[in-house]
C-alpha cells in the first residue's frame, strides 16, 4: 500500500498535491496558468450568467490581483472590463484580506474551484464563477495528467 502511494506522489506534475485517499488536487498556480493560456473560454458565474473570455488579462506578478485587464462578454453582449482573482476557496478572498483592500477595488471576476465563504460585498461588480465539473467536461477541480482543465470550453 505505501508503495502505491509513493508511487503516486512520485508522479505528480511540479504544483498538485494529493488528498488522504492519494486523489490528485490541483493548485491555485496551476488554476492561473490556465487562465493565462486561454484554456478557459468561458465561464457561468454563480448567479447563472455566462461570461465569454475576450481576454483574460495580463498577469500580476506584485501585490494585488492576479490578472489586470480582463476582457469579457455577456451573454447579452456587454462588455466588461477589469481584475481577474484566482482563488482555490471561495473563502481565500477573505481568508487573504482582499475584502476592504483597495487595490482589489477592480475586481470583476473571482474564480475559485470550490464553495464556501462569503459572497461580495451587495452592489459589488464582482462576479464569481465556480469552476466544478461541467457535462463531460470531468471533474473541474482535478488536475488531468494531460495537464488542461476540464473545464475548458
Amino acid at each position: 500500500m505505501a508503495g502505491g502511494l509513493a508511487h503516486e506522489v512520485t508522479d505528480l506534475k511540479q504544483g498538485e498535491t494529493t488528498d488522504k485517499a492519494g486523489t490528485r488536487d490541483i493548485r491555485e498556480v496551476q488554476v492561473s496558468e490556465w487562465w493565462r493560456s486561454g484554456a478557459i473560454a468561458s465561464v457561468v458565474t454563480t448567479e447563472g450568467r455566462s461570461l465569454r473570455v475576450l481576454y483574460p488579462g495580463r498577469p500580476t506578478p506584485h501585490a494585488g490581483p492576479d490578472f489586470r485587464d480582463t476582457l469579457l462578454i455577456t451573454e447579452d453582449g456587454e462588455l466588461v472590463r477589469g481584475d481577474t482573482e484566482v482563488h482555490l476557496r471561495r473563502g481565500d478572498w477573505d481568508g487573504h484580506g482582499h475584502r476592504g483592500d483597495p487595490r482589489y477595488n477592480g475586481v470583476v471576476l473571482h474564480l475559485f474551484t470550490r464553495g464556501g465563504g462569503r459572497p461580495p460585498e451587495p452592489g459589488s461588480r464582482i462576479q464569481e464563477a465556480l469552476l466544478e465539473e461541467r457535462p463531460g467536461k470531468g471533474k473541474g477541480r482535478r488536475a488531468s495528467k494531460q495537464g488542461p482543465p476540464p473545464w475548458s470550453a
